[in-house]
């Protein structure tokens, strides 16, 4: 341990002679490339142009490049360079780049989007330049601790959290036994300077990048693994393994190994970095091809600057985590020795603020929308069914038998049983789903001889819907209201409700989430819903059949309970209170044939309804809900605004005593939507 050989010059194959390449040579190869993207191959495997068409470039967040320097006056750079720079040598301006290694690295996290030479992986961030090296490319080993201790420092001190770190030792970083503990002591004693810097980067919640080695070793050089010596570390740390452009690890990176807990992968090169070199701005003010896990690191320092975009208030430890959960798992299942997490994904990274990550809370209240609804029609049918839609004493417009005859104020106790299948169809901003709900109302009514009844009743329902791999169930109490009023051929009923929905939601399918490890968010809710119908029309009575055309609305409107998710980890969601309101109107027709004897024990009487609706102003089927800090709104099915409306139904009633029973089918048709509905209700009038 008494030589720490540092990497920072021999980092990349031959880099010392690459950095020199002539600038000519590097415009030629610049003219050669198609475009940005198809320069930098990693780019590609990352996914960086999802990432950037969806908007997200790293705009207003400066990282800081620990390096050799930076030449800040290259045409792909200068404008993402801050004019803030720190040399750990002299303590004051960086003055330049000797050996091209910070260019190169700084290169590929913010070069700009000219269509000139490549595109960084974020170029909407910016890099300060904190420099190791002194003017020749050297650095001062005796110096080390207090240069980069003071380096970091400057970047904190001006409220850099994310710093990239392409150099490090070259031993491999002990398991254990007392190699583990000469390595502690070192670090302890040797780079006194340094760890109060970490611990300090820890206190300010900022995250340090490293490079992994290039030596080929079963796990990390010591500075990516030194977590593994100081736990407390941990959330602060990255560890960058290298790709090659097949995607595997190159032959020269260091593998994640003990430090596989805060590691991942990224593009860096293959071994012939000629042919397969990452593409970047070099210190000739052209560009050249390097490898290297230091090549690798600044594609993850880069979607840092992207996650921070994305979450402007969400903690750097927690970005940290994001950027390896939403690593796609590549080698073996699940976090391994060899790539940690998996390789840096863009486009799983941000997907997580896409509107599909929280569907889970639209559909359920959707599924508690349709709920309501069907309970509104199932209790509009009984006001008609007990008032306004019987040919009571003055309801008859026209006639072709004669007036119906009267009858004293009676009452009716009712039981029905719902059972109802709902579905709706995928959309590009939601998944499709299906709903399946179950339940009892139960209630008394009376209807008196002036054409005027009403009753009340109390239920509940209990459903689950399911979804792009998400499920919610809801347990509903139900409260019921209704009455009805007919005179002189006009009717007239209204009917509404309160409900207490008790909801839980499984999130099994994550936006983003990588498939290392399996998240699963849980979360529940209280919500209220109240629902109101109401009908005016006409009854027209002949020998064939009572006809009815009416004009209808219905409102249901749901006030929706917080909830915050446990057990998604990073990609928890929390949802707001929010309300919810569907409003429609339109017209129908209600037509009920004569009774038919059965036998000389009871009647039986067919009933159809159909009716037309349009929805009126929101559709009610978006829910706001925030991820990190930031919000993420789910928006419905995109279902459609026409609403057809069928209810066909028998009624079988007793010759010799008050009972009667009734089989009703209701359906609602819209586009990506359908809703299905069977209610069985028994009922004894006195």
């Amino acid at each position: 341990m008494s030589r720490v050989a540092r990497r920072l010059a021999r980092a990349v194959r031959a880099s010392t002679c690459l950095s020199v390449l002539p600038l000519a040579f590097a415009a030629t190869q610049t003219a050669a490339m198609a475009d940005e993207y198809s320069a930098q191959w990693g780019l590609g495997m990352i996914g960086a142009r999802i990432a950037h068409e969806r908007g997200w470039t790293g705009r207003g967040v400066t990282v800081g490049v620990v390096d050799s320097g930076i030449i800040a006056g290259h045409p792909d750079l200068e404008p993402n360079v801050t004019p803030e720079s720190f040399s750990g040598h002299t303590l004051g301006p960086s003055d330049g780049d000797a050996v091209g290694h910070g260019t190169h690295v700084a290169g590929t996290i913010a070069a700009l989007a000219n269509g000139v030479g490549m595109v960084g992986v974020a170029p909407g961030a910016r890099v300060t330049s904190m420099q190791l090296s002194g003017p020749t490319g050297d650095i001062d080993e005796t110096r080390l601790d207090s240069i980069a201790a003071s380096a970091i420092s400057f970047g904190l001190d001006r409220g850099i959290e994310f710093f990239n770190n392409s150099w490090g030792s070259d031993p491999m970083m002990p398991a254990g036994g007392t190699d583990l503990e000469t390595v502690r002591t070192y670090f302890l004693n040797e780079r006194p300077e340094m760890m109060a810097t970490f611990r300090r980067v820890v206190d300010q919640g900022a995250v340090l990048v490293w490079a992994n080695g290039n030596d080929g070793f079963p796990s990390v050089a010591l500075e990516p693994g030194l977590p593994h010596l100081f736990p407390e570390l941990q959330a602060n740390w990255l560890s960058v393994a290298a790709v090659g452009r097949d995607g595997t690890l190159a032959n020269y990176s260091n593998r994640c190994g003990l430090a596989m807990a805060w590691c991942l992968s990224a593009p860096g090169g293959g071994d012939d970095e000629d042919a397969d070199g990452i593409y970047s701005t070099s210190n000739t003010g052209g560009y050249v091809n390097m490898s290297g896990t230091s090549m690798a690191a600044p594609h993850v320092t880069a979607a840092l600057a992207i996650a921070r975009e994305m979450f402007p208030n969400a903690a750097a430890t927690d970005l940290a985590q994001l950027v390896l959960a939403t690593s796609r798992d590549v080698g073996e299942a699940g976090i391994d020795a060899e790539y940690g997490w998996g390789l840096l994904d863009l486009a799983n990274l941000t997907a997580t603020r896409e509107g599909t990550t929280a569907s889970v809370f639209s559909q359920s209240q959707a599924a508690q929308a349709s709920t309501l609804s069907q309970i509104a029609g199932t209790i509009s049918n009984l006001a008609a069914s007990h008032g306004s839609g019987n040919a009571m004493p003055g309801t008859v417009s026209l006639s072709s038998h004669g007036a119906a005859p009267g009858e004293a104020a009676r009452y009716r106790l009712w039981g029905s049983m719902l059972g109802s299948f709902s579905s709706t169809s995928a959309s590009a901003t939601s998944p499709g789903s299906i709903s399946r709900t179950g339940g009892m109302l139960t209630g008394i009514d009376v209807t008196l001889a002036d054409g005027i009844g009403g009753g009340v009743g109390i239920g509940f329902t209990s459903g689950n819907s399911q979804g792009g791999g998400n499920t919610a169930r809801a347990t509903g109490l139900h409260a019921v209201a209704y009455g009805s009023y007919s005179a002189g051929g006009f009717f007239a009923d209204a009917a509404g409700g309160l409900t207490r929905f008790e909801t839980s939601r499984t999130r099994n399918a994550i936006a983003g989430a990588g498939g290392a490890v399996a998240f699963t968010g849980s979360s529940s809710a209280v919500d209220v819903g109240a629902w109101s119908n109401a009908r005016i029309g006409m009854t027209f009575e002949t020998v064939g059949a009572t006809v009815q055309p009416y004009v209808q609305a219905r409102l249901v409107h749901q006030w929706l309970g917080s909830s915050t998710e446990t057990g998604a980890g990073v990609f928890s969601l929390a949802a707001p209170s929010a309300n919810a309101s569907q409003f429609d109107a339109g017209a129908g027709v209600r037509v009920a044939a004569p009774a038919m004897a059965l036998g000389t024990v009871a009647t039986l009487a067919p009933v159809v309804d159909i009716a037309y609706a349009r929805a009126i102003g929101s559709l009610g089927d978006s829910r706001s809900a925030t991820m990190l800090g930031a919000p993420v709104t789910a928006t419905g099915n995109g279902i459609g605004r026409d609403i057809a409306r069928l209810s066909a139904g028998v009624e079988v009633n007793s010759a010799t005593s008050g009972l009667s029973g009734t089989l009703t089918y209701a359906g609602e048709y819209r586009a990506r939507a359908r809703s299905h509905a069977l209610a069985a209700r028994m009922s004894y009038k006195f």
